[in-house]
């Protein structure tokens, strides 16, 4: 599975994608798999059950799950099971599902201006950006600009700031 170590209440969404294997025989034409979001106090929601095509070999799922800033800040599982309702008889049950920590942290930063995806012709461009607790003391926050969405060009820009939240 694969899913980001830590993530921005401001982020909104994350992806999860979890690959599913089979390296015995397959028999049946499908099989359940569900996918769970265990929030810092405790409380589990399911994001996903569904029957799916049995595996053959390898399939794999994904899915973005939102973040509900509510409930989210802080320590996160998400547990991704196959054949939960025990369907098929199975050598070993242990590897039938996995579990991954994801942080969400409350003082992240989004960004005002430009906007996501602008094409900004002024070289000289000021950035803004708003931390998401607006009370926050003051910290260093890290603004990067780049002409790729993935943020590995060599036109990459990161610069720090130090500023009180709000702004």
């Amino acid at each position: 599975m694969t899913i980001p170590s830590s993530v921005s209440i401001t982020s909104e969404k994350f992806s999860v994608k979890a690959y599913l294997y089979n390296i015995g025989r397959a028999i049946g034409d499908s099989v359940l798999v569900s996918v769970k979001h265990k929030f810092p106090s405790g409380s589990i929601e399911t994001l996903l059950e569904k029957r799916i095509a049995a595996v053959r070999s390898l399939d794999s799922i994904g899915l973005d799950v939102t973040i509900d800033a509510n409930k989210a800040v802080g320590n996160n599982e998400i547990i991704v099971s196959i054949d939960g309702d025990n369907r098929y008889d199975e050598l070993s049950e242990t590897n039938n599902s996995i579990t991954k920590n994801i942080y969400i942290y409350a003082n992240g930063i989004t960004p005002v201006y430009p906007y996501k995806y602008s094409i900004i012709r002024n070289p000289n461009v000021t950035l803004v950006g708003s931390t998401s607790d607006a009370l926050a003391a003051e910290s260093n926050y890290i603004m990067e600009l780049d002409t790729t969405e993935l943020f590995n060009s060599s036109s990459l820009v990161t610069k720090t700031v130090k500023s009180i939240g709000g702004r």
